[in-house]
C-alpha cells in the first residue's frame, strides 16, 4: 500500500509540472509601465464563414500583451507578445503557449492596427483601448 502512494503522489506532482508548463501566457509582475497599459477590445476581421465574427480583448501590462481571441462569443486561442517601443507589436495567436498563428499590428496610444493569421484565416485588426 505504501508503494502505491508513492507512484500516486508521483503521478500527482507530474501533472501539476505538466499543468503548469502547459498554462497560457501570464503578464509581468513588474517592469515600466508604458502608454499602452491597460485594456484593449477590437475585431479581427477575415473573409470566409469559417473566420467570421472574430474579436479579441487582451490587457498590456508594461510593453506585454495578453489575451483571448474569440469566434461569435466563444473562446477559441490565446492572444500574447510584446510591444516594440515603435508601437510595433510581435504577436502570437495560439493555445498553451504553442503558437499557430500571429499578428502585425502597430499600436498609436489609444488604438492600433494591422494584419493578423492563423491556420485557415487572415485579415485586417482593428483595435481599440477600452
Amino acid at each position: 500500500m505504501k508503494n502505491a502512494n508513492v507512484v500516486y503522489l508521483g503521478l500527482v506532482i507530474l501533472v501539476n509540472i505538466f499543468l503548469s508548463a502547459c498554462a497560457g501566457p501570464k503578464l509581468p509582475t513588474s517592469g515600466t509601465p508604458t502608454v499602452f497599459d491597460g485594456m484593449w477590445s477590437g475585431t479581427l476581421e477575415a473573409k470566409g464563414a469559417d473566420c467570421a465574427g472574430v474579436t479579441t480583448e487582451f490587457q498590456v501590462k508594461y510593453d506585454q500583451i495578453v489575451g483571448k481571441i474569440y469566434q461569435k462569443g466563444s473562446s477559441m486561442a490565446d492572444f500574447w507578445g510584446k510591444i516594440n517601443p515603435d508601437g510595433k507589436l510581435d504577436a502570437n495567436i495560439g493555445l498553451l503557449g504553442v503558437s499557430a498563428g500571429g499578428a502585425d499590428i502597430k499600436f498609436i496610444e489609444e488604438s492600433a492596427g494591422g494584419t493578423w493569421f492563423s491556420k485557415y484565416c487572415k485579415g485586417n485588426a482593428y483595435l481599440k483601448k477600452m
